[in-house]
């Protein structure tokens, strides 16, 4: 009889426990990383649900001064479309506080279904800010009844704006609880990311013992199979660290580059319909001050793109100096002319040192450092405080400092001021323009020229800014101006 290969059947064999124990590892580890992903995809799909309602809460407070202003408006015998307005905020507060569809963009009938407010203080905040806006509601019919002549019309104008500033003051605070909550709970789905992170570990070191039980024979091809293994663990790691970066950078940038646009924006465009308005006879001087107060709009949102190009240069590492030879001297005034009717407002304490050797920098960077810095002074400081700009040379190098009275900077924030998008909160009534990257912009020039900047601050007393270049660069090769030669400076 001729010998024949007998298959013993698989559930036969004295190793298919281990191989079946060994495949139901897999399918776990499988499942385990499918839900990882499904539970990465939901947190991200979380944080953009929050970034519209935190973006429509915020949106509350550009309605209401673009209500106020139609009332004001109508009650000068001008034409504006308050009804809707009205109904615009009525119906986004409900959807914000009890969910429902809300408009995206004004003017559109593109909508979103939004989820109730996720807290009860929320919720009660938000319910707070309709009753105000039925009260504002009920005052402004009443005030439009009124003409300008009437005795009365001053008092109802001055209840309408304190009405105004408490609506504004209630939507600021529901926007910071609505943000709140919004990392709170992104918080607790990274903490659930961590858990099963850490399951997946484990059950990659069960995986582990399991192929060694498996194939002993085969050892060092286990061992290089699981350190491959641990590579693409740790890559995923770092992909979804980056993934998780650039999210949290994307919302910052989304909510503070909205704010910072939309206020120019509705300033100017309230300004242009005023001036354009054929039925107010405004005078020359008014229009005038209308046009300067447009320049400085536009001034602001010109200095925003920049900024955030020289950002997006940075993080690309294209931004590097073009150097030249050039005078302090000349950086200074250009900076001080780039700030205009800001910085002439104050009282400027120069102090530069005599006889200030040429120096080979990039003058244009150097400049726009300078002036980010002033223009930080103005912001930070108390009204009708003086500014201080000393330049002095110490030892090999040229160092600038930038001094203003004002709250000043507590230890804790020091060593976040240079971080993009962190802003200094003013503990003030009063809010402080800006994005948070003209600190980070200073700090990336100063390092690419060889130099380093740091901050000095006594809280409620003063705040200086100091940083140094070198004046022997490596790699300088032309050697520096003689005299006479200042006509060919490269910032000139």
């Amino acid at each position: 009889m001729p010998h024949q290969n007998i298959r013993l059947p698989l559930f036969l064999k004295p190793n298919f426990g281990i191989r079946a124990s060994f495949a139901g590892i897999i399918a776990l580890y499988v499942i385990t990383m499918v839900g990882m992903v499904v539970y990465t995809l939901m947190t991200f799909q979380s944080q953009r649900s929050d970034a519209v309602v935190i973006d429509l809460a915020g949106r509350q407070r550009m309605l209401n001064t673009r209500h106020m202003m139609q009332i004001l408006l109508v009650s000068h015998g001008g034409e504006a479309d308050y009804h809707y307005t009205r109904r615009i905020l009525d119906e986004t507060l409900k959807a914000l506080t009890y969910g429902g569809e809300a408009v995206i963009n004004l003017g559109e009938d593109e909508t979103e279904k939004l989820p109730p407010a996720p807290t009860q203080d929320i919720r009660q905040i938000l319910e707070q800010q309709h009753d105000l806006i039925q009260q504002f509601t009920f005052k402004a019919d009443a005030f439009l009844k009124l003409a300008v002549t009437d005795p009365p019309y001053q008092d109802a104008l001055k209840e309408l704006r304190g009405l105004y500033v408490d609506l504004h003051n209630i939507s600021e605070d529901a926007v910071k609880m609505l943000s709140r909550a919004s990392r709170d709970k992104v918080t607790e789905m990274l903490e659930g990311q961590i858990v099963v992170g850490v399951m997946v570990g484990l059950l990659g070191i069960l995986l582990t013992l399991q192929v060694t039980r498996v194939n002993r024979e085969r050892e060092r091809e286990t061992l290089e199979r699981q350190k491959a293994q641990e590579d693409l663990r740790h890559s995923e790691a770092q992909v979804l660290h980056a993934l998780r970066q650039s999210d949290t950078l994307k919302s910052a940038l989304l909510s503070s580059v909205s704010h910072e646009l939309r206020t120019p924006l509705t300033s100017i465009k309230a300004m242009v319909s005023r001036a354009l308005d054929s039925s107010q006879e405004e005078s020359s001087t008014t229009r005038k001050e209308y046009l300067n107060s447009i320049n400085q709009e536009i001034d602001h949102l010109t200095r925003l793109v920049e900024n955030l190009l020289d950002m997006s240069r940075i993080e690309a590492g294209t931004l590097q100096p073009k150097r030249d030879w050039e005078l302090f001297e000349d950086l200074v005034e250009g900076a001080i002319n780039s700030l205009g009717k800001s910085l002439r407002a104050r009282e400027l304490l120069l102090d530069l040192e005599d006889d200030l050797p040429p120096i080979f920098i990039d003058g244009v960077q150097i400049q726009q450092v300078l002036a980010n810095l002033l223009d930080n002074a103005i912001k930070y400081s108390r009204a009708g405080s003086a500014i201080t700009l000393q330049v002095v040379r110490v030892d090999d190098s040229i160092e600038a400092r930038v001094s203003n009275t004002g709250e000043g900077i507590t230890p804790t924030e020091i060593p976040k001021i240079f971080e993009r998008f962190y802003r200094v909160r003013s503990r003030g009534d009063r809010s402080i323009r800006g994005t948070g990257l003209g600190l980070a912009i200073c700090k990336s020039i100063i390092e690419a020229h060889g130099g380093r900047i740091w901050v000095e601050s006594v809280p409620e007393h003063t705040t200086r800014f100091i940083f140094t270049i070198p004046l022997n660069f490596d790699n300088q090769k032309p050697g520096p101006p003689g005299p006479g030669a200042e006509e060919s400076s490269h910032h000139e």
